[in-house]
């Protein structure tokens, strides 16, 4: 250990040391000025050791979680965020495979997913601006047989629930409304062009398509 000390004081320290060259025996005998001085080297070194623990045991501690409310919302998050519109005039929303029924849409937002290949099998659309009616497409089943129809507070609907099929298509019909527009996500089209008016027609029919989103609101 003496002999590290040493040659690193020779090496790089710049300490002065004087050793004598008298022995005694086979015990080396060192000047004062040169053990105060290899001292002074120790309790650096110690000094130097002691922060350097201080820095890894800092660096090894966990950070800490971040606030709640910090993260950005996930995908399920957003999916299931109701209508953000305080007084909305058209209200939707779907059931899709797998995840059950979504948070409620309105007025243009989007009800359903993109990206994720998952059929719409139900949907559910309420008017504050007209009397709406619903009639869909479905697989296996065709088309319904008769339109549904809102109810004061009771939303038109169209599709199955528990069965694994996917609604394909949607005719829409409002009575005394101004004109409203609807738009499909459909498999393996993307986005259709938006369809306008009273009476219109949203997804594919005879395909085998499943529609995956909606969006709907007034013109």
């Amino acid at each position: 250990m003496a002999a590290d000390v040493v040659d690193s004081l020779r090496e790089g320290s710049g300490l002065r040391f004087r050793a004598l060259d008298v022995c005694r025996g086979a015990t080396p005998i060192i000047s004062k000025e040169f053990t105060m001085n290899v001292l002074s080297t120790v309790k650096v070194i110690a000094g130097a050791s002691a922060l350097a623990a201080m820095v890894m045991s800092m660096s090894s501690v966990p950070a800490q979680a971040a606030p709640a409310g910090s993260a950005p919302p996930s995908a399920a998050e957003l999916r299931n965020t109701d209508c953000p519109v305080s007084n909305p005039l058209i209200t939707y929303r779907v059931h899709v495979q797998d995840y059950g029924w979504l948070g409620q849409s309105c007025d243009g937002y989007v009800a359903g997913t993109t990206g994720e290949s998952r059929r719409i099998e139900k949907l559910e659309v309420h008017a504050n601006i007209g009397y709406l009616c619903l009639k869909g497409h479905i697989q296996d089943q065709g088309d319904d047989p008769s339109w549904s129809c809102q109810n004061g507070s009771t939303p038109a609907v169209t599709g199955t629930e528990g069965l694994g099929r996917r609604l394909e298509g949607v005719h829409i019909y409002i009575l005394d409304s101004p004109p409203i527009c609807a738009e499909a996500h459909v498999e393996g089209d993307g986005w259709q062009e938006a369809r306008c008016g009273t009476d219109l027609w949203v997804g594919t029919s005879g395909q085998g398509k499943r529609m995956e989103a909606i969006k709907i609101w007034k013109q």
